[in-house]
């Protein structure tokens, strides 16, 4: 506060100013000659989606060993106070007092004597001059108007706070992802050519597989050792598929419905894999995990990370948008059928999904972003009985695959379970049972 001083006509005036300043498959039975394939499906979901496979056809023992990093936030909160504005008055009036005068006597002349010598003739004395009365000064009365008061404007100008810049919006960058390409150099086919298997890009972690043939129902099954995943045809264009178990020997078969759930082997073929990333299969669209170049969720991932500048934040920054903008469909989960695929963009559009659409959602956004991203399936603990169920791990440069090392909201390091973080409103109770890697069985990567 600063005070200035002013003038008046009457008398001192003093004037103070102040300035004051937040988401069954049937065992079906494939003849091949004189043996049997089972065959296996995709999986669907209740809380954790339910698929109809038995859990032997697809046991790996691909666990993840759990790596735990530590991080810390910080919360800083600013306030600012106004302060008061004091308004302070004085005035002062006076009078004038009324100031007296005297006056003064007058002479009178003196007698003359009478002798026998002739009068003496007296000078005439002369008449006093007269005095004019003095007017005694009327008393003056004190001025009762109000003077008028110059305020004096201040030396200096009251200190402000700075007007605020305005909030710069991130510029929204979209990816350019990792696409899928067909048909390459290294094509096999059947002898009627219904199956044509494109093999020219198994160094980027993928195959391509087109049925062109009149049967309904047709499974394809892509094995190496004892690993096995099992896929529904869905179309008659090319279908993608990852090569999820690295390095080697992979088997492609393709069968067609005879009766039942009796199949017929129409191609089969081994292809030998050598992968230029290891983590490439991850990178790439899948049936799984399907987007193209000019999909919704490509856009949104750009949307999301706009402003990112690591890939943890990225990685934050999409599941955070995952969980509070999906909401479990019951309705789905209580009606899903074998074989069902996750359609991202409706899922996008609807905001609903069980827990097959949480992890191909996250996976695409992450993907999209250059982030390599299983989608995994396979047994979760909930309430004592071990449930089929789909979630996700990441990749990072500075931390490899990480299985128990996600940022969840003031609960340290998790796996990317979106469901149930997603899920139950508790979430230090779903960060404590994510963590708690004995939870989580994997067989399958997609």
């Amino acid at each position: 506060m600063s005070k200035f001083k002013t003038g008046t006509l009457a008398g001192a005036l003093i004037l103070a100013l102040a300035y004051s300043f937040y988401a069954c498959d049937t065992n079906d039975s494939v003849k091949t000659d004189d043996k049997q394939i089972t065959s296996t499906s995709t999986p669907t979901g209740e809380v954790a989606p339910v698929f109809s496979d038995n859990a032997s056809s697809h046991r790996t023992d691909m666990t993840d060993s759990p790596v735990t990093t530590k991080d810390s936030t910080k919360d800083v909160t600013s306030s600012g106070k106004a302060g008061p504005s004091d308004d302070v008055s004085l005035s002062e009036s006076g009078s004038d007092k009324p100031v007296s005068s005297q006056s003064g006597d007058n002479q009178k002349p003196g007698n003359g004597n009478t002798t026998d010598k002739p009068a003496k003739t007296d000078a005439p004395t002369p008449s006093p001059t007269p005095v004019p009365a003095t007017k005694a000064p009327a008393t003056e009365k004190p001025s009762t108007a109000v003077p008028t008061i110059a305020t004096k404007k201040p030396t200096k100008k009251p200190t402000e706070k700075p007007t605020p810049k305005p909030t710069q919006t991130p510029e929204v960058i979209i990816p350019t992802i990792y696409s899928v390409d067909t048909p390459g150099n290294d094509v096999y086919a059947n002898d009627d050519r219904t199956v044509k298997v494109d093999a020219s890009n198994t160094s980027k972690g993928y195959i391509a597989i087109k049925y062109s043939g009149s049967c309904g129902k047709v499974k394809i099954i892509i094995s190496k050792g004892d690993n096995k995943y099992t896929y529904n045809v869905t179309k008659t264009s090319y279908e993608y598929f990852p090569l999820s178990c690295g390095n080697g020997t992979y088997s492609v078969g393709v069968y067609e419905n005879v009766s039942g759930n009796n199949y017929m082997p129409v191609f089969q073929e081994n292809i030998s894999v050598s992968l230029s990333d290891s983590d490439s299969p991850f990178l790439y669209p899948n049936q799984y995990v399907w987007f193209t170049q000019n999909s919704a969720v490509v856009k949104k991932s750009a949307q999301v990370c706009a402003g990112c500048e690591s890939d943890f934040e990225k990685i934050s920054s999409i599941f955070d948008y995952v969980t509070s903008n999906i909401s479990y469909d019951y309705d789905k989960a209580s009606s899903v059928t074998s074989g069902y695929l996750p359609d991202i963009s409706s899922i996008l559009s609807s905001k609903k999904g069980i827990c097959f659409d949480y992890a191909s959602v996250f996976a695409a956004m992450c993907r999209a972003q250059g982030i390599p991203t299983k989608l995994a399936t396979g047994y979760v603990n909930q309430n004592s009985s071990m449930v089929y169920h789909a979630w996700n791990y990441v990749y990072t440069q500075e931390k490899g695959w990480v299985t128990v090392s996600f940022y969840l909201n003031k609960k340290g390091y998790n796996l990317v379970d979106a469901t149930f973080y997603s899920t139950i409103s508790d979430k230090e109770s779903a960060a404590d049972f994510i963590n708690d890697n004995s939870n989580y069985q994997a067989y399958q990567y997609y």
